[in-house]
């Protein structure tokens, strides 16, 4: 900033007259910036800036010379799970966002990146994902709760683990990060911006044989349709003969009526 021998205007701040020293202000000999902020920079209007620093909860935007914003990782993506703001932002990079809150007083103001489109939790995402739709997507994290599965870029939906083909399955061995499964959307919830997702709702015969074929699993439909056959042949079976012991029960009884009634007359 300056030099030795350079002429600068200051303010003196303080004066020390037992330790014999002065203490002089430079920002103060000039006009404080953020007296016009509120004015320059109204909320909603879209500034343009430079990302000075990017931290782990978001990155600090120069606007103008003593002028800057913070842009919180929680207004950088409406869909993506940002977790590294490193991973959208690097130092250096020119941006532009949208004002969000002025404060004068504490000198800030606070910006946001993904308001400078529409939220698609409004309208395009309960439009695509209605409860009851089929689609495809690819395992981004399995947990020890679920399976995280992109259903488009920056999007993703929840598998729980009480949502999956077979009760009792180790999570870990039915899927991986990077897998491509076939999910049904059972749950929607734009204000808390979550999709739940299922892969063992019922399904038509088909779509359940290539989610099981995408798992790897063992087709166990037609098994169990001859299992429940056999159940009930045997059943059919049991009443035939218990019918059968009935009627041979009655027949001696019919004939002793038969008899007596002959010998009355």
């Amino acid at each position: 900033l300056v030099h030795i021998g350079d002429e600068v205007d200051v303010v003196i701040l303080d004066i020390d007259k037992e330790k014999e020293e002065i203490a002089l202000g430079m920002k103060q000999a000039q006009e404080n910036p953020w007296l016009k902020v509120a004015e320059k920079y109204p909320v909603g209007s879209v500034v343009e800036g430079v990302v000075k620093s990017v931290t782990s909860y978001g990155a600090f935007v120069q606007i103008e010379e003593g002028v800057d914003g913070l842009l919180h990782v929680s207004d950088m993506s409406w869909t993506r799970r940002v977790t590294n703001p490193e991973e959208i932002l690097k130092p250096g990079q020119k941006i532009k966002a949208k004002v969000l809150m002025v404060d004068v007083e504490k000198c800030r103001i606070s910006l946001g990146l993904k308001q400078l489109t529409e939220d698609p939790w409004e309208r395009k995402i309960p439009q695509r994902y209605q409860r009851g739709t089929i689609c495809m997507g690819r395992v981004t994290a399995v947990t020890n709760y679920g399976a995280f599965v992109e259903l488009e870029p920056e999007l993703e939906g929840l598998i729980h683990i009480s949502e999956f083909a077979e009760r009792g399955q180790n999570i870990h061995q039915v899927l991986h990060e990077g897998d491509f499964v076939e999910v049904r959307v059972i749950r929607l919830d734009p204000v808390e911006r979550r999709i739940g997702l299922t892969l063992r709702r019922v399904l038509p015969k088909e779509e359940a044989a290539k989610i099981r074929a995408a798992l790897g699993l063992e087709e166990e439909s037609d098994s169990a349709d001859a299992t429940a056959s056999s159940d009930t042949a045997d059943t059919e079976s049991a009443q035939t003969e218990s019918e059968g012991e009935s009627d041979a029960a009655q027949s001696p009884e019919s004939e002793e009526n038969q008899a007596s009634q002959k010998s009355d007359d």
